[in-house]
């Protein structure tokens, strides 16, 4: 999708999902709700993580971009470690509620930076056709069987 609309629309719109996705989390009344709402939350958060790499290879040199891409995977490395001990804080001083509302709080914030520090990448020129059918079948080979 990041080829065909650009790099700047699907990070944002991935954050904005992931962020409603989180409210609705927040809001859940049922586990079945909660379920539901992090299937889109992980698939939201997924949106974002996978074009990240192709947004920094339009930024940055080749030199750069290895440094750059080794300390993204330094925070993405980190923060799985540290959000169980920040969540159980959350959980401990408030409620398991306030997690997701941290979290929407942070893309919203996230969203806000990405709309106005960060320029598209992909000039139109270079943007591939968008086909529906393809981005199904890549996305149903990602899936193990």
């Amino acid at each position: 999708m990041a080829d065909s609309f650009g790099r700047k629309p699907v990070v944002l719109g991935g954050t904005l999902v992931f962020a409603a996705a989180a409210v609705a989390c927040a809001l859940a009344n049922t586990i079945d709700q909660l379920i539901v709402m992090r299937f889109f939350h992980g698939l939201a958060a997924a949106a974002a993580s996978v074009v990240i790499n192709a947004l920094m290879r339009d930024i940055y040199p080749k030199e750069e971009f290895s440094r750059m891409m080794s300390f993204v995977m330094l925070v993405t490395t980190i923060a799985p470690l540290m959000a169980p001990i920040v969540g159980g804080w959350v959980l401990v001083w408030l409620s398991w509620h306030y997690i997701f509302w941290i979290l929407a709080l942070a893309a919203i914030l996230a969203s806000a930076m990405i709309f106005f520090l960060i320029k598209e990448t992909l000039p139109p020129e270079r943007r591939q056709p968008f086909h529906i059918r393809t981005t199904i079948g890549n996305f149903c080979g990602a899936v193990p069987p």
